[in-house]
């Protein structure tokens, strides 16, 4: 939210509720709601997930999907400095990696494209997201962070300090710095029955707990005491 917008609110004080996807912004109101992001009903996985312990089954190690060109903006910016050290670093270590990177300002992959990307790729990567601010790294996740496990991937996501309060510590990984992302890479690429253990455990949470159905019936839950 742009600074003014924050400082206009606090002074005219319109709200009842307050729903919102971070935690790190509170405003005048008498209910607080903490309403991430969550997945889409089209990315739930209808396959078999045992198949995705089988390493032939994948054609790329490492995938990141996500706005990269667009400058104007912090987080597209900070993401493509981090993909292209990683690149750097992942290759250093071992040369024969498959990395797929498809940049979604230049590239826009259908629905069915992004679910085969996510499916084919042993370790999907979150980093950055556009609501980030140059002086502010949002709290939020943005959606990538559900639409991954739902469609039965394994995400590794740079921490963010919602994810303790989203998702169950032992169901997901995530990293500070790219040195330590590349080091849970080459991790994970070792461990491939690790890695699907903690994929199907996310992948059951998501489903269970933060497809789109659950955020509307959590806000509806809140409206009963409202005068609307």
């Amino acid at each position: 939210m742009k600074t003014w917008h924050s400082w206009v609110l606090y002074a005219i004080k319109p709200l009842d509720i307050y729903f919102t996807h971070s935690g790190q912004e509170h405003f005048p109101c008498e209910q607080f709601c903490y309403l991430p992001n969550a997945a889409r009903p089209e990315y739930k996985f209808t396959g078999n997930l045992e198949e995705l312990r089988d390493e032939q089954h994948y054609l790329y190690d490492i995938c990141f999907m996500g706005a990269l060109g667009n400058t104007k903006r912090a987080g597209c910016l900070q993401r493509r400095l981090f993909v292209k050290e990683l690149q750097h670093l992942l290759k250093q270590q071992n040369s024969s990696i498959r990395i797929k990177i498809i940049d979604t300002s230049i590239e826009k992959p259908s629905l069915r494209e992004q679910l085969q990307l996510i499916q084919r790729s042993k370790i999907n990567l979150n980093y950055g997201a556009n609501c980030d601010l140059p002086e502010q790294l949002s709290w939020g996740l943005p959606e990538r962070v559900f639409g991954i496990p739902a469609a039965g991937g394994f995400l590794l996501t740079e921490y963010r300090d919602c994810l303790k309060d989203t998702f169950i510590a032992t169901t997901y990984d995530d990293f500070h710095d790219t040195k330590e992302c590349v080091e849970k890479v080459i991790f994970y690429l070792k461990n491939l029955n690790t890695l699907r253990d903690r994929a199907e455990a996310l992948h059951y949470q998501v489903l269970e707990n933060h497809m789109y159905s659950h955020r509307a019936a959590t806000f509806i839950s809140h409206l009963p005491n409202q005068k609307i």
